[in-house]
């Protein structure tokens, strides 16, 4: 509909262009319009003398070229951006969907956890009885039962809820025992009945967590993976031995698409922009040059994990991408899922 309403208003400039009508295109009124493939419209004036600026050739080119120039503008701007993501989530560490589905094969939860951050050692400690959370004290064994529900849900199995609560008591650890709501959702008034499977899993590995090299592993994890996890260097510019991704992941991959049109994607970059003034972005020429994929890590063949995208003027990695498409797209535009995604112009 918006091409059909595009090539209209097109059809209007031309109308006005060849029309004694319109006064503010009457020179133009003798002139024939030819339409040639792959270059555009062309316009074609009868010989007449010059009668000065105001009615001559030059002014009437300068006239036709800046509609043409309008036509152009209206035709880019009806174009659209269509991504494919694969996975959810920044696709690092841990799969949670992949743990799920390695315990109903029958894996084991040390077992995944060891194949999702490879080289780690299982530890073991007496876990303090209280811990602080978003600046409030909370029972520790009861925070971890909420914090694994919340995070893989009530209906995974019980090697799943097992890693999944090595890894939140991990992060728990590392962070001295003290996390906020950015780093694991446990919410204390969620209404909703915690699972006894939950809590069997969860004081069952009570106190267990990672540590590599000596030090207690920041085991982040993620909702699906793309087939493969990514390397946290893709996402947070750090090297880290345990994170180094392409480690395989069992679960089915979730694909989604979200879709922006051009004047869309002008009005994110505007947004950025506004935020950003130290470094902005300049969009200018054919739409389907604004957006290039430069590099990915091939966690699924020809595509991947976004390393590096240029975005018009600016080259950035594909989760910072990721990051400013969600946080400024336009209403009722779906979510960019992941950062391994593939772009097509049309």
């Amino acid at each position: 509909m918006k091409k059909m309403f595009a090539v209209f208003l097109a059809a209007v400039l031309l109308l006005c262009m060849c029309t004694p009508l319109c006064s503010a295109c009457a020179g133009t009124r003798n002139a024939s319009v030819t339409f040639v493939p792959g270059i555009g419209f062309t316009w074609t004036y009868p010989a007449e003398p010059d009668t000065g600026e105001n009615g001559s050739g030059e002014t009437r080119d300068r006239q036709s070229a800046g509609l043409l120039s309008a036509v152009r503008r209206i035709l880019a701007d009806s174009g659209t951006f269509t991504f494919t993501a694969y996975g959810r989530g920044h696709g690092v560490g841990m799969s949670q969907l992949g743990a799920v589905e390695y315990g109903r094969q029958g894996r084991s939860y040390d077992w995944i956890l060891r194949h999702y951050y490879p080289g780690v050692s299982l530890l073991r400690e007496t876990p303090p009885d209280v811990v602080t959370y978003d600046g409030k004290t909370r029972d520790t064994e009861d925070f971890l039962i909420r914090a694994v529900q919340q995070e893989i849900g009530g209906a995974a199995n019980a090697e799943a809820y097992k890693a999944q609560a090595v890894a939140v008591y991990s992060i728990l650890k590392s962070g001295n025992y003290s996390l906020t709501a950015g780093d694991v959702s446990c919410s204390a008034s969620a209404d909703y009945r915690l699972s006894s499977a939950v809590r069997s899993a969860v004081r069952s590995v009570l106190g267990q967590y990672l540590s590599y090299g000596g030090e207690t592993v920041n085991a982040v994890f993620f909702a699906c993976s793309a087939g493969k996890t990514t390397d946290s260097k893709s996402v947070w510019g750090v090297k880290v031995p345990y994170l180094n991704g392409g480690v395989d992941s069992p679960e089915t991959v979730s694909v989604s698409v979200s879709v922006v049109t051009a004047k869309g994607l002008k009005r994110m970059v505007r947004r950025y922009n506004a935020a950003h003034p130290e470094k902005t972005i300049t969009l200018s020429g054919d739409p389907a040059q604004w957006l290039e994929i430069v590099s990915c890590d091939g966690a699924r063949g020809d595509t991947g994990y976004v390393t590096s995208i240029r975005v018009g003027s600016m080259t950035m990695s594909g989760h910072a991408f990721r990051t400013m498409y969600n946080m400024y797209r336009p209403s009722g535009t779906a979510a960019l899922n992941s950062h391994c995604f593939s772009v097509r112009f049309s």
